[in-house]
């Protein structure tokens, strides 16, 4: 008997199968993405985005060789920032922790979808200054790059690939300019021009374009700035501020020198240059002007203003003295100002009245009644707590959309609505009323007060209202034979009555003095039912 002592390799091929078994296939990419205007970070595997369990999975299992040190650093890093089921991770303060670890990963990063790679090449870049529509000098990027501004370093995304910009320049000049503080006034860039072309020309090219570059050369002038008076309104009151115009830009004027404060410190006249037809102008401020005499003219037109603290040149009027402000108060601040609406809405005051839309309906098989009310003022439908408010605090006018002012004339209908609404227990949703069928009866009557109405109506609720006034059937009843012909008159009206109270579930009473054939009249009016029914009367 022969033993075999040859080494059984298939222990081996075994535990390599087991260890191929416990590793997984990862397809690992590192990506970027705006979702809200923010930068967000995730990590995918084969196209899934990985939550923090399974990256936490992934730096435990074996095929964490597959990753470089750094790519360990970030996975772990981002792991202990997410919830255990979040893949999103929403980048803060720290983009440039995450991109430090990016350019080294080993594994393909994209940033906004695209494929992207990290330079160590320093870019240079074109910039010029320009004149805006404000006379203000701006410093425009003509690089076609995007800036990617971190806590630390400034990058620049150009097809795909990051690159420094050049580190003679300063960190926070070139966050100013990336950041949006890329404009300066005339004087302010004319003090700056030589300081901020050298440091700029070390690493990038920098031109003027010809307004800039002749801005030295230019004839210089100083001019009083032009006075505005800014009138606006809200749904409570009318505005009014005085303001400095230059171009289509507005300063305020109680940041300059002003008649009341002519010796103060803290203020000074000049309010900016801008460039006016080849020709720099300094603007200043109009010495003469005064906040006592702003408020003077509304004294004048005997109305006191609620002055702002904060700015004397500011001040504001109850909505409901529109009609005075119009006819008193524009004319005398004419006379003294520029008149300029805000948002181009002149004061207007027109004379209207809330229209009521009714729209009934009657569903007498199941007792009910519902009806939809809508108020309307001009082409604008309001609610009923709209309008409530609007007689609770006496208002009178109501601003349209369109920046119309109305004179809402009729009050007393309004109360009328809101009184009846209150009256009756209806069940309210969205502008309907529903209650019992008798209330159509008690709404009838109450729309005959109102000339102005638009009512439409379902053809039970018509076929009701007829009915009522013309005290017949639309449908005729027909009389038994054993009874049509010695019936009278009136005690065919009583069963027409009862026929009708039946017919809209309403409830009612035959109160004929004893004697005149009551008890005849309620036996017909049942015979014509179909079922039984149940007749309750005294012994006697």
């Amino acid at each position: 008997m022969s033993e075999n002592n040859f080494f059984d390799e298939s222990i081996l091929t075994k535990k390599n199968q087991e260890s191929t078994s416990k590793q997984q296939n990862y397809e690992i990419s590192y990506h970027i993405k705006t979702y809200d205007n923010q930068y967000h970070f995730y990590v995918q595997n084969k196209n899934n985005r990985m939550n923090a369990t399974e990256i936490s999975d992934l730096l435990k299992s074996d095929d964490k060789v597959q990753l470089n040190e750094k790519e360990i650093a970030l996975l772990s890093y981002i792991s202990h920032r997410l919830g255990i089921i979040q893949s999103l991770y929403k980048i803060v303060t720290d983009l440039d922790l995450i991109l430090g670890y990016l350019k080294e990963v080993s594994h393909p990063f994209y940033f906004e979808e695209n494929l992207s790679s990290f330079s160590t090449d320093e870019l240079k870049l074109d910039f010029e200054f320009v004149l805006d529509e404000f006379s203000n000098v701006k410093l425009e990027l003509l690089s076609q790059v995007k800036p990617i501004i971190t806590n630390k370093e400034i990058l620049v995304l150009k097809e795909n690939s990051f690159y420094p910009l050049c580190s003679k320049i300063t960190y926070a000049l070139y966050k100013e300019i990336f950041g949006g503080k890329n404009s300066f006034s005339v004087d302010s860039f004319l003090a700056l021009k030589n300081t901020l072309l050298s440091q700029l020309e070390q690493a990038h090219s920098v031109s003027l374009n010809s307004d800039v570059d002749n801005l030295v050369n230019m004839k210089k002038e100083q001019k009083v700035c032009d006075v505005i008076l800014e009138v606006g309104r809200t749904n409570h009151f009318v505005t009014f501020e005085v303001k400095y115009k230059i171009g289509e830009e507005y300063f305020d004027v109680d940041l300059y020198t002003y008649a009341e404060t002519l010796n103060w410190m803290d203020k000074h006249p000049k309010i900016k240059t801008a460039i006016v037809d080849n020709t720099r102008i300094e603007f200043v401020s109009d010495k003469s002007l005064s906040s006592e005499e702003f408020r003077d003219i509304f004294i004048s037109c005997r109305m006191r203003p609620s002055i702002s603290s904060k700015n004397p040149f500011s001040a504001m009027l109850p909505i409901s003295s529109l009609e005075l402000v119009i006819k008193n108060l524009v004319p005398k601040l004419k006379e003294r100002f520029t008149i300029e609406y805000k948002n181009g809405e002149k004061l207007e005051l027109i004379q209207g009245e809330v229209e009521f839309e009714v729209d009934t309906k009657l569903v007498k098989r199941v007792n009910l009644f519902e009806f939809a009310v809508k108020f309307k003022i001009g082409e604008e439908y309001v609610d009923l707590d709209f309008l409530k408010e609007l007689v609770q605090k006496n208002k009178k006018y109501f601003q349209l959309t369109d920046g119309t002012t109305v004179n809402v004339e009729n009050v007393r209908e309004i109360n009328k609505w809101i009184e009846f609404l209150n009256r009756y227990e209806f069940e309210r949703s969205k502008g309907v009323y529903k209650t019992q069928s008798s209330a159509a009866l008690e709404l009838d009557e109450f729309l005959r007060d109102f000339a102005d109405k638009h009512l439409t109506s379902n053809q039970e609720y018509k076929e009701l209202i007829q009915e009522m006034k013309e005290k017949n059937p639309i449908t005729p009843i027909e009389m038994p034979e054993e009874v049509s012909t010695i019936l009278r008159d009136y005690q065919k009206e009583g069963i027409h009555w009862l026929s009708f109270l039946r017919k809209y579930n309403f409830g009612g009473i035959l109160a004929d003095e004893m004697g005149l054939g009551k008890t005849i009249q309620a036996l017909t009016a049942v015979k014509s039912l179909q079922g039984p029914h149940i007749v309750i009367c005294p012994k006697t």
